[in-house]
Order: structure tokens, then sequence, then C-alpha cells
């Protein structure tokens, strides 16, 4: 019995919600995305019919960890997420989309998870609602789907007079552009973000800053172990240090294994001392689950 009340204890802490001041930090929410949480405590929008929910959790290891979940397709570990650029971005109203997809990513390519999937949310609600979809957007290349031709069909499959309703609430109560073309769109959108300097990360997201030449010192290109880990990242710049915090899933393939979990600390007690608090907290809290996980199945395992 002592076992179980123990175990349950253990449990419990690795199924806590994580706050909302955790996944948000010092960012106010957009008030497109109180728009969207309104409408849909109200009822007057079913967003599942256009293909994802509103959803607030935390980005895992060693997914992105200045992107901030805020809705969901409910499939293969796919969300939505606003991506600050390590708080280059100060109002998340302004801030791009990024689809991730978790079925799709792996250590050896870690970009193959994420797309930019807007220049900013109410880009996203604009395209959701032509495109009726996501996965149209994520399944091929965007910039040469036929979305008329993909659309249509899906419209013929399966029509819907509340997902038309629902389209037509959010045309109403939000200020959605008019995207003519969405090929043009995504060849434009991909083209401004590359424009723009940047940090290079593995992930193809990049950390942009605007009108900023960016030339890095040093680069952590192999693992290293606690001591030499934070021995080195000392040594960095704080720029340099922001690719490692992007990149460090390429060299750490075993996070979730118990002898690795040091990566975390390390990564916490950085990111804290350069003035990232919200990743740092985020990174924090995935640990303590990390940790509770690995407790649970010991205890269970060893029966004592």
């Amino acid at each position: 019995m002592k076992l179980d009340k123990k175990l349950d204890t253990i449990w419990k802490s690795f199924l806590e919600p994580i706050e909302e001041k955790i996944i948000f930090g010092n960012y106010s929410k957009p008030k497109t995305l109180l728009e969207l949480e309104r409408l849909s405590k109200e009822d007057s929008i079913q967003l599942e019919l256009l293909g994802f929910y509103l959803y607030q959790w935390m980005p895992y290891a060693p997914q992105a960890i200045d992107m901030i979940p805020f809705a969901s397709t409910g499939e293969d570990g796919t969300y939505f997420a606003f991506l600050t650029d390590f708080g280059r971005i100060s109002d998340l109203e302004n801030a791009p989309i990024i689809m991730y997809c978790g079925a799709d990513m792996n250590y050896e390519n870690l970009d193959k998870g994420y797309l930019l999937f807007a220049k900013n949310i109410l880009d996203f609600i604009a395209i959701i609602t032509q495109t009726l979809n996501p996965g149209f957007v994520y399944e091929w290349d965007p910039r040469y789907t036929d979305f008329e031709k993909e659309t249509k069909e899906l419209i013929e499959d399966e029509p819907d007079d509340e997902r038309t309703d629902t389209i037509e609430v959010l045309k109403n109560n939000l200020p959605l552009p008019k995207i003519d073309n969405l090929n043009n769109y995504y060849v434009n959108l991909f083209e401004q973000r590359s424009l723009k300097a940047q940090i290079k990360t593995n992930d193809g997201l990049n950390i942009n800053f605007d009108g900023q030449s960016i030339a890095l010192k040093q680069e952590i290109n192999v693992s290293l172990d606690k001591e030499a880990l934070g021995l080195a990242l000392s040594k960095m710049d704080k720029l340099s240090r922001l690719k490692f915090y992007r990149d460090y899933g390429n060299l750490y393939h075993d996070l979730r294994q118990k002898e690795y979990l040091y990566v975390f600390d390390v990564l916490i007690e950085f990111l804290a001392k350069d003035g990232f608090h919200r990743e740092s907290e985020v990174l924090a809290f995935d640990l303590k689950k990390q940790k509770a996980y690995i407790l649970f199945h010991e205890l269970k395992k060893a029966g004592v």
C-alpha cells in the first residue's frame, strides 16, 4: 500500500498541468487569441471543423523552447505555436506562426517537424478559413500546392454547413486579411524571413534579428559532459549560446535517459543567466516531469 501511494503521488506529479503564466512568461495573450477563446466559450464557433482546437501546452525538449503553443490538430503531436525568436518579438499578435508535427521530427533531421505556417495569427486564421484543413499546407510544399483543387474536393466529400457558419463568424469578428493567392503568399513568407539577418539553426527556423548582422564567435559541435558543457557555454558570447539553445537536440539524442538529464540542468542555468526566464522555466517544468516519469518506472520495476 505504501508503494502504491508513493507511485500515485509521483504519477500525479508527472501529470501536473503547466500553468499559463509559465507558458506565456511576460507575454500577454494576443487579442486575436483572446477573441478566439471568447467565441469558442460562447459556442459561436467550432474550430475543430477547421482542423484544429485551442490548446495551451509547452514545447517538449528538444523542440524549439522559444515557441508558445496555442492550438493543436489533435493528431501526431501536431500543434501551432507563436515563435518569439527568444524575445525578439515583443507582441505575440505579430509573432510568426509555426506548425510543428512531432511524428515527423527525428534527432538527425530536426527541421523535418517544422513549418513556417503564417506571418501572424490573423494570417493563420485567414489561411485556415480558405484551406479548411491545415494538412493541405503542411503535407506538401505550400508554394506549389493546388489549394483550390484540394479545398474543392474536401467540400465535395465533406459538405458542412456548420463549418461555413464558423468561417462566417470568424470573418465577422476578426479583421482577417484577404489572401488572393496562397502560393505567392508562401513564396513571399519564406523569402521575407530568409532575407532577415539571422542565426542559422538546425531546425530550419533560424533566429531572426532585424537589421543586425550576426557573426558567431564559437559553436558547440560535439556532445559534452556536464562540467565541460558548462565551461564551454561560459566562454561563449550570448548570441553563440542562442544557437546552442536551439540546436542542443542534435548533439544529445537521448535526453529522456537519466544519464543525460544534466543537459537540462545546464540549459536551465544559462537560460536564466541570459535573461530567458520563460524558456528556463519551461525546461525546468519539463525536467520535473521527466524525473517523475523515470522515478515512477524505477520504483514500479523494483517493487520497493
